[in-house]
């Protein structure tokens, strides 16, 4: 065999090795592809899977609430009526409470007293001797009534003459609540005029 012959035979030789390797080498290439493509597609198959799942869900949500959606608002509605009207018969309750306790508190004698201190700046006694007075005005008897609050339906009645500027009765209301104090000096016998006329005046400013 002579040199370029072998040399030829060699060249062939490499050439096989060549092609064979870059045979082997499109295979590996094409196979890595279409491993890759597989895990590609599994991939996009499981995120459209995933996206369904949140459709069919938020679906599911939206025609339960559009079913039920009048029934929950109502209910809502309702139930936000109902704590507030709960809240308002409470404070109700509470201020009703708090009225009957401070009228209550105040004993009766010591309201028959203040009566009795304004009753002695209209009347004259029978002996000439009054014990304490208390200017009549609009707020005093205004509160007198408050805490008297239905106790004696009398001193009701006849107190609200007094803000009708009607003082008439003067020496009735003394004599009365004198009594219930168990007055034994001071005992009104009549109306001091004038002492009326000046509480009048002040009245009707």
């Amino acid at each position: 065999m002579g040199k370029d012959e072998m040399e030829n035979k060699d060249k062939e030789k490499i050439e096989e090795f060549k092609t064979v390797d870059a045979k082997e080498y499109e295979n590996d290439y094409e196979e890595d592809e279409d491993e890759d493509d597989y895990e590609e597609g599994s991939s996009k198959a499981k995120k459209a899977i995933i996206i369904i799942i949140v459709l069919i869900l938020s679906l599911s949500t939206v025609a339960v609430l559009w079913a039920n959606g009048y029934e929950i608002v109502n209910f809502a509605l309702n139930k936000v009526s109902e704590s507030k009207n709960e809240v308002e018969i409470q404070e109700e309750n509470v201020d009703n409470t708090e009225e009957n306790i401070t009228a209550e508190a105040v004993d009766i004698n010591t309201i028959y007293d203040m009566i009795h201190r304004m009753a002695n700046t209209i009347i004259i006694a029978e002996d000439g001797n009054i014990w304490g007075k208390d200017e009549i005005t609009e707020d005093n008897i205004d509160k007198v009534l408050y805490q008297l609050n239905g106790r004696d339906e009398y001193l009701d009645t006849e107190l609200k003459k007094w803000k009708g500027l009607d003082f008439s009765n003067g020496v009735e209301v003394h004599n009365y609540v004198w009594t219930k104090l168990g007055g034994t000096i001071g005992k009104a016998k009549s109306l001091d005029e004038q002492s009326i006329e000046t509480i009048v005046n002040s009245l009707s400013e």
